[in-house]
């Protein structure tokens, strides 16, 4: 039997490369089915969970379940046999990346996908998905093998890399980035509405002081208690921007009279 060399990685591999066959045509249970994989390559793939489907079944069942799926799902292991290969998608079933999951199982072929995964607890973890067949020396399709490979951290990461570049890290307010983009927003709904738009630039005076006087470390609290304060000034829809240092700027969308952005 010749085994993809992919199978833990699942990527930048053909088709070919990415599914299984044997040597005999006769019936393959579990542990022969193990046997043919590897041992090795069932160990190398403790850390992230482990199906295994029967396809010449209905609804095509798993049939093995390693302990690190077990772990990662919540679910005992008498929970998960006879079950659907995704099942974990609980309610999510419209997100886009099943569909493409789906299609790979009806024709056969081999997919990776990164999906919204549930435990049994009901908790959402985010999950790097492959699928990859399984054939017999006569070329029919006779197993499913899945990885499942808990991703959380590096979507944590992802999404706070996405998050920085368009926010300012210490008050959590709009960059200058984000702040161009508000402006460029608010002016073209104030000229389709005939309205104006507000822009308030704010500088704290004498800051420098404080860092000085008290430290950085209080200095930065000071900031986030002002980006705090004049978000509550503010109405829902317009923006406040950390321009730098301890300046801040205010776009206010939509106002009819140039004394409203005088109130604020």
């Amino acid at each position: 039997a010749h085994l993809f060399p992919a199978f833990a990685f699942g990527r930048g591999t053909s088709k070919e490369d990415m599914s299984i066959e044997f040597e005999h045509s006769g019936p393959v249970g579990i542990h022969g089915l193990l046997a043919e994989i590897g041992t090795d390559h069932v160990l190398a793939s403790s850390g992230s969970g482990f199906v295994i489907t029967d396809a010449r079944q209905p609804h095509n069942p798993i049939i093995f379940a390693n302990p690190a799926f077990c772990r990662l799902s919540g679910y005992a292991l008498e929970e998960i046999l006879g079950r659907d290969i995704l099942f974990l998608h609980n309610s999510q079933v419209q997100q886009p990346e099943l569909t493409t999951l789906r299609s790979a199982i009806e024709h056969a072929s081999e997919a990776q996908q990164v999906v919204r995964n549930y435990r049994k607890d009901g908790v959402m973890f985010w999950s790097e998905v492959s699928i990859s067949p399984v054939f017999d020396a006569a070329g029919q399709l006779t197993h499913f093998i899945g990885l499942q490979k808990d991703i959380a951290h590096q979507k944590f990461y992802e999404e706070k890399l996405a998050f920085l570049a368009t926010h300012d890290g210490l008050t959590g307010l709009p960059n200058r980035i984000l702040l161009e983009d508000r402006l460029q927003q608010a002016l073209l709904q104030a000229a389709s509405n005939k309205a104006n738009v507000g822009l308030l630039f704010i500088d704290i005076d004498h800051f420098k002081l404080v860092n000085e006087s008290v430290g950085h470390l209080a200095g930065d609290q000071v900031l986030k208690a002002i980006a705090g304060r004049l978000g509550d000034c503010i109405r829902e829809g317009d923006t406040i921007s950390r321009y730098g240092g301890d300046e801040f700027v205010i776009v206010l969308r939509d106002i009819g009279k140039s004394h409203y952005a005088a109130s604020i």
